[in-house]
């Protein structure tokens, strides 16, 4: 899941850090869900779509991308504003933690 493009500062390398993983994990046997640039309802939508889906053991998540910490931790979509105010994150992010919290309730 890279962030690369959006109103934060670009970064160079996400899209390629987040392909090469992918390309190293489907090469290995495993089923990869590549998402490219989400924006904040998409990553929402994939969260619950791979929460459905979760039958395997392993599970990886790899992030790519922006991310802010102010009491918790978030991931920054694509359509993050550029300077977005503390008070906004809940809002704009993605917690840190309820990934975690979906990844520890499913089988993996």
């Amino acid at each position: 899941l890279p962030t690369c493009t959006g109103d934060i500062t670009r970064l160079r390398n996400c899209k390629a850090d987040a392909e090469d993983i992918t390309e190293r994990l489907t090469g290995l046997g495993f089923t990869v869900t590549l998402l490219l640039d989400p924006t904040k309802k998409q990553f929402d939508s994939a969260v619950k779509q791979w929460k459905k889906e979760r039958e395997e053991k392993i599970a990886l998540f790899f992030f790519s991308g922006h991310g802010v910490a102010d009491r918790v931790s978030y991931l920054l979509p694509v359509d993050v504003p550029a300077e977005p105010r503390p008070d906004k994150y809940k809002e704009y992010g993605v917690p840190i933690e309820k990934l975690v919290d979906n990844m520890t309730r499913t089988k993996a």
